[in-house]
């Protein structure tokens, strides 16, 4: 079974999912981490609790798992906004004309790697199975970010981008910033010219590795650094690697092309009637 120092292994009605123990005491933000358990896809690769709609299972399998997760979790499934993600910068100001986007109603929106909001029972979606899912909460104004950031998004500082424009629209100041369950730095190795694109950037952070004539990136950390010179400071790594883990999440390096996708999904909640088990 997974095993975390840093989140919350939940199991309810046979789901498997995650909650970072940070926010234990964060009462107006529901987040939770989706894995591969508890639904209804069939396949050794894709697991069954898939929750991406790029992937080859059929949309009523991932309707139907937004809806088992979400039961669990405790989100409306019908109200989630999820991402177009291509790896790019594009950010997506979610309002409660985006709720269902991506799973219940078709998206007026392409190339979307991140979503801020500040809407409450309004749960915001990003997808990754192996990229770093980064996630930014407002602990004053109550306003919420996330970021998908896969090398690409890490090398253009999506984080960052999208810390800024939560200062930008919601005065963002005193935040906590939570980095998901993604590949680690020892299961990332990457080609020489990939290190050198890294190195030339980010090279005074001791994330970039070369070992034995192997690259490796450590994009968590990386994350964590280009949060920090923004001046976040309550910054959280998941110590959950998918690919190490890959029995209980979606790892593109440890399961291949064909795996399922996990979703990192968050919500301001409504007092008056959100529940969160």
């Amino acid at each position: 079974m997974l095993k975390s120092d840093n989140m919350h292994i939940i199991e309810k009605d046979g789901v498997v999912f995650l909650r970072f123990k940070a926010l234990d005491n964060i009462s107006f933000v529901n987040m939770a981490v989706s894995t591969r358990i508890g639904g209804v896809s069939k396949g050794d690769e894709l697991g069954t609790l898939n929750l991406g709609t790029s992937t080859s299972d059929s949309m009523e399998n991932i309707v139907k798992n937004y809806e088992i997760f979400s039961s669990v979790a405790g989100f409306t499934a019908e109200n989630i906004v999820t991402t177009k993600q291509t790896h790019n910068t594009n950010i997506l100001v979610a309002t409660k004309n985006d709720a269902g986007k991506g799973v219940y109603k078709e998206r007026d929106y392409e190339s979307i790697d991140a979503i801020v909001t500040n809407e409450p029972n309004l749960p915001i979606a990003i997808h990754s199975a192996d990229c770093i899912p980064v996630t930014i909460i407002d602990v004053k104004n109550k306003a919420i970010g996330s970021a998908h950031c896969g090398w690409r998004g890490t090398f253009d500082e999506l984080a960052s981008l999208t810390y800024k424009k939560m200062q930008e629209l919601y005065n963002t100041q005193d935040a906590i910033c939570l980095i998901g369950p993604g590949i680690c730095k020892e299961c990332y190795e990457v080609s020489f010219d990939l290190y050198e694109k890294f190195m030339d950037k980010f090279g005074y952070i001791n994330a970039i590795v070369n070992e034995n004539g192997k690259y490796y990136l450590d994009l968590p950390l990386i994350n964590k650094h280009i949060l920090e010179e923004q001046g976040l400071t309550d910054i959280i790594i998941s110590d959950l690697c998918t690919s190490c883990n890959k029995e209980y999440l979606y790892s593109h390096r440890g399961l291949g092309p064909k795996r399922g996708i996990m979703a990192t999904i968050t919500e301001i909640k409504n007092t008056a009637y959100a529940k969160c088990p």
